[in-house]
């Protein structure tokens, strides 16, 4: 992941990462194995934060066409949160996914997100310079070859959109519920955040 020139400082001259829980079910195993990401990060000196994106609401892109006109502004931003989503994002010098496998794809509020994206595309700009990021993507399912195929095409569709650069994936499987992620779950989750940093 990246070394330490490439983080800018932060708080106290740490890097600041933003954790996002791409689940729309509160409490639910993507939001734990967050936390658990984020507590691994902040072990290892990052300035980390979750964002919960089950507390916020997003709706889908209705084709409109409005952000493919100047200003290329979105008709639906003043109505729900994926403005504030994508303005902490582009605050960011880090990003990671947490990101529960539904039906092979991104869960569907997550996938709103990624819709509602397309007004940076429209416009011919890339909000964010190359900022690394990882995901983290958990499946209920224990078997299937392409079981993350789909999911880690949409995430990294959204990635280049974005201007993100998608260095690192982690794949789960047999997670699906909370008592799933249990202790040794998590702490292989922790593991891995603290080696983001240390690598």
């Amino acid at each position: 992941m990246p070394s330490q020139p490439d983080r800018p400082a932060g708080s106290a001259g740490k890097a600041c990462a933003l954790v996002l829980a791409a689940s729309p079910h509160r409490e639910g195993s993507a939001v734990l194995a967050a936390r658990a990401l984020v507590q691994g990060m902040q072990a290892a000196g990052t300035n980390a934060e979750l964002l919960d994106l089950s507390l916020l609401s997003f709706e889908g892109c209705r084709h409109c066409g409005a952000c493919g006109r100047a200003p290329h502004a979105c008709a639906r931003a003043p109505f729900d949160d994926c403005e504030a989503v994508f303005a902490r994002l582009c605050g960011a010098s880090f990003a990671a996914f947490a990101v529960p496998v539904y039906n092979y794809g991104l869960p569907a509020q997550f996938k709103a997100l990624v819709d509602r994206s397309q007004r940076f595309y429209e416009a011919g700009v890339r909000p964010l310079a190359d900022v690394p990021a990882c995901a983290l993507f958990l499946a209920g399912r224990t078997a299937g070859r392409r079981l993350f195929e789909g999911v880690g095409l949409e995430l990294r569709c959204f990635c280049r959109t974005m201007g993100l650069d998608l260095r690192k994936v982690k794949e789960v499987r047999g997670v699906e519920k909370p008592p799933e992620a249990g202790g040794a779950v998590l702490a292989d989750i922790e593991a891995f955040g603290r080696r983001l940093w240390q690598d």
